[in-house]
């Protein structure tokens, strides 16, 4: 198995883990996602699995999975059956190897876009539950590595990704890569106001 499936499979881990800590009560609060709430970012999360899924299993990419309700009643069941599908298509033979629907990057790219997704999305929901914010450097590291690259224009402007965030020169590449996609560590609420 490569490094960066085992590395996303362990993401996919830790925010099933923050997801299965939501109280019920929580879903209304606010969170470093300007546009989400609680209930409204989990379901990002869980719709972004499914995308990265069909990507990886090589079909077309499909924007309106986002425009979807995939909680229901259980939002950590549905994150977990939604990351076992996207590990499952991150697996099939090729994956890693060919252009995707996304952007025709290929996969050994997309793998890390889905990684930063759940890396900083989950650090998001963690803020916003009052749950630990820690990142594993190394997984920090590897979504930097193919971030880093990428135009701003592709990358700025969106819900997910603001104008980077100054922190200081011998931070931990958690903090790196938080500050580089737009949340302060310090102010992790207020990032983007």
């Amino acid at each position: 198995m490569s490094s960066d499936i085992t590395g996303l499979r362990e993401a996919l881990d830790r925010t099933a883990e923050i997801f299965a800590a939501v109280p019920d009560d929580r879903r209304g609060d606010p969170t470093p996602c300007p546009d989400f709430d609680v209930r409204t970012l989990m379901n990002h999360v869980v719709a972004g699995n499914i995308m990265f899924a069909a990507v990886a299993g090589g079909e077309a990419f499909d924007g309106t999975v986002f425009e979807q309700d995939h909680l229901g009643d259980d939002p950590a069941g549905a994150y977990r059956q939604s990351a076992e599908m996207a590990l499952a298509a991150w697996q099939r033979p090729g994956a890693l190897d060919e252009a995707l629907s996304f952007g025709g990057m290929p996969g050994s790219v997309v793998i890390r876009m889905h990684l930063t997704e759940e890396l900083v999305h989950g650090w998001d929901l963690a803020v916003a539950t009052g749950q630990d914010t820690s990142l594993d450097p190394e997984l920090a590291e590897r979504a930097l590595e193919v971030l880093r690259p990428v135009p701003e224009e592709m990358l700025r402007g969106s819900a997910n990704f603001g104008p980077e965030v100054t922190v200081a020169d011998d931070a931990p590449s958690g903090d790196v890569l938080l500050a580089f996609v737009g949340r302060n560590p310090a102010h992790p609420i207020t990032t983007r106001d």
